[in-house]
């Protein structure tokens, strides 16, 4: 909280003792303060030096820390505007002349040491759940960060690198979506389902221990279709230690209706690695063609994919069914 004195103080001033005051820290610590402007700042950061980057107004400051491999430029930018709205659920932390979120970009593809960022200060007041959601603007979704702590009104995260980020709150009805590829963890005897980017799939899951478990996606994969299948979707889901599960896997193709061309032929299927063919489950699956959802109950992970039956297995099946009715006729004369 600024002092009475400092907020009579010219901007000039204060932004002249901010600076000595940033200088003085740099000499007694093992890394480098830079000030920012409140909208945007670019500079280049130096190889294996840890910087801290402040930048925001005066009693209102975010910090980003940053470790590369080689000399890199970055560019932070304070949003204010969303491209996308946010999930269901989910709103702004920042209220304020704050800004909503943050966009870094980084010149080349540098290794990266250290990758965190800390909001300013916020009053969470009446708040269930917080997070801080990535956006992806080729898919045009929002996934949640886990490395997400909160203290001192402060909420810090371990960035995955370069991108768009926006600091939320959440209502505990609201799902929130996790990104592809990262370790999320599994309470034992509780059930909770996870979703993922664009919603597409999500997964409800019961295990008999606390466990942990990923999920990756793939719009193709190496492994040959069946006969007559055309694949929508790849999802391969690992389980970090064993033990009992029970899990629904659903695929939402609402918002893949044109991708979909033969709707009643949906199906899971999880590739047997023993057989080195995909096996379809002859139980627990259901297909809602008013909600465009497919379900699939299974207590086992492995790849699961989404198979429908090819348009030219339909034009040779349909081709077929009119021969028989032809000789049928035929045969009647």
């Amino acid at each position: 909280t600024q002092s009475t004195w400092g907020k009579t103080l010219p901007f000039k001033m204060r932004s002249m003792l901010l600076a000595v005051a940033l200088l003085a820290a740099v000499a007694n610590a093992d890394v480098v303060s830079l000030y920012a402007k409140v909208n945007q700042w670019t500079g280049t950061i130096y190889d294996n030096q840890e910087t801290k980057i402040v930048y925001g107004s005066l009693s209102s400051s975010s910090i980003l820390t940053v470790n590369f491999d080689r000399d890199t430029k970055v560019l932070l930018t304070i949003l204010y505007n969303l491209t996308t709205p946010f999930p269901v659920g989910h709103n702004s932390l920042f209220v304020d002349a704050a800004g909503i979120g943050y966009r870094i970009e980084v010149s080349g593809s540098p290794v990266i040491n250290k990758f965190m960022l800390q909001t300013p200060p916020m009053q969470l007041s009446n708040v269930t759940d917080f997070s801080m959601l990535s956006y992806d603007s080729s898919s045009q979704s929002y996934s949640s960060l886990l490395q997400t702590t909160y203290s001192s009104t402060k909420l810090t995260v371990l960035l995955p690198g370069p991108g768009s980020f926006f600091p939320v709150t959440r209502t505990d009805s609201s799902v929130i979506p996790y990104p592809y590829g990262s370790s999320f963890t599994l309470s034992g005897g509780a059930q909770r389902t996870y979703t993922f980017p664009n919603k597409i799939f999500a997964v409800s899951i019961w295990t008999q221990f606390d466990n942990s478990a990923s999920v990756s996606y793939n719009t193709s994969s190496t492994r040959a279709a069946p006969a007559g299948k055309r694949g929508l979707g790849y999802w391969k889901i690992k389980l970090t230690s064993g033990g009992k599960l029970m899990a629904t896997l659903q695929y939402d193709y609402s918002k893949e209706v044109k991708k979909v061309k033969n709707e009643e032929t949906l199906s899971f299927a999880y590739y047997d690695s023993a057989t080195a063919s995909w096996v379809f489950p002859t139980s627990g699956g259901s297909l809602n063609t008013t909600s465009n959802i497919l379900t699939q109950t299974t207590t086992h992970f492995s790849e699961w994919a989404v198979f429908e039956s090819s348009s030219a297995s339909l034009v040779v099946s349909s081709l077929t069914v009119l021969a028989y009715v032809f000789v049928a006729f035929y045969n009647s004369l």
